[in-house]
């Protein structure tokens, strides 16, 4: 269950990050 909400955090980050580098995409 910790590790699928590690997962989760981190794919959450990762989109942020993604959307704060190309927001024309999103």
């Amino acid at each position: 269950m910790l590790a699928v909400l590690g997962i989760l955090c981190v794919g959450l980050l990762a989109y942020l990050f993604a959307a704060m580098i190309w927001p024309e995409k999103f």
